[in-house]
């Protein structure tokens, strides 16, 4: 017995004359024409409503995708947010501190944190209370990212001082609900339908690209280097592909140990301990004189930045220093 998809059937003979048979192929040229012109037409939409990246789009923070679209970047996009500018840092007047409380260098500001539609931190609670996260958060389904052909990386001040980092985060905060060190809030976006294409990611303290629970998302015809954790780590996420990638090498000169991460951290909380208890004292046990709490949040910038000059810098300190 034969399976009835396998089984043959009698044959017919089917005769065609030599005009039918032309024309019947030139009908098949026609439709492939079409076929390819309609790719063509909807390539060329594409192109035309692609929402196109630059330096310029990232200075002030991540680059929140929260419409679906196409965005490509325009040119290697080296990410420094709320840096300082070069009149800040050369400044002959006035000390540069990369670790001011005032000045919140590659931090959101105060202003930013309260507006819901920038990155939302509200009494150290919420995505953005450990500081920019992400160069782009996908927050919407159906996105293309088109890197074309150029690099998205941390500068490398900005990658010292933020040390929680991803170039781009599949989601809207680093953590789900009651997970990590913070709380980041109750919000969890899932996205799906995500392509992500033809370019580099480069320098960055954690991730190329990091996410949870993401689901149909096309990883295709990158370079991801230079991280201090993972080329790609996406928890829970479903029908991912990965094709057509390099991953690797990771990054092997990492600057700083846990310390300098949490004193980042905590310089906001300084500032508001500054702003109420300035001079109130704490006596430590079994040391002498008190201290101001303005005294403790100077001491441990001064030491941040002796730590950040000597380390972008070269300039080495006296050990009693």
């Amino acid at each position: 017995r034969n399976c009835v998809c396998y089984k043959p059937s009698q044959s017919q003979m089917i005769t065609v004359k030599d005009e039918e048979y032309k024309e019947a192929l030139q009908l098949l040229d026609i439709m492939k024409q079409e076929d390819i012109t309609e790719n063509q037409t909807e390539d060329e939409e594409i192109e035309n409503t692609a929402i196109h990246l630059k330096q310029s789009d990232f200075e002030h923070g991540t680059y929140r995708i929260k419409q679906c679209g196409h965005y490509k970047l325009m040119e290697d996009i080296s990410l420094n947010m709320n840096g300082p500018s070069e009149d800040e840092m050369n400044d002959e007047y006035i000390p540069f501190s990369p670790n001011d409380v005032m000045k919140y260098y590659y931090l959101p500001t105060w202003e930013q944190q309260a507006d819901e539609n920038e990155y939302p931190s509200q009494n150290f609670i919420g995505p953005y209370s450990l500081g920019f996260f992400a160069g782009i958060s996908v927050e919407a389904n159906d996105v293309i990212i088109d890197l074309n052909g150029y690099e998205l990386s941390m500068s490398y001040d900005f990658y010292l001082q933020q040390r929680f980092f991803a170039i781009i985060e599949l989601g809207n905060k680093q953590f789900e609900s009651r997970q990590g060190p913070v709380d980041f809030g109750r919000e969890n976006i899932h996205i799906k339908f995500i392509s992500i294409k033809n370019g580099v990611l480069g320098l960055t303290s954690h991730h190329g690209i990091h996410g949870a629970a993401a689901k149909e998302v096309t990883i295709s015809g990158l370079n991801i280097l230079n991280f201090d954790v993972g080329g790609i780590q996406c928890n829970g996420c479903k029908q991912m592909v990965i094709e057509d990638c390099d991953i690797g090498p990771q990054n092997m000169n990492i600057p700083v140990l846990g310390r300098y991460v949490h004193g980042r951290i905590v310089l906001s909380r300084l500032r508001y301990l500054v702003d109420e208890y300035a001079d109130e004292e704490l006596q430590y046990a079994n040391r002498g004189e008190s201290v101001t709490v303005k005294q403790v949040a100077d001491k441990l910038i001064e030491q941040m930045d002796m730590v950040y000059y000597h380390i972008t810098q070269g300039i080495e300190f006296d050990e009693d220093d």
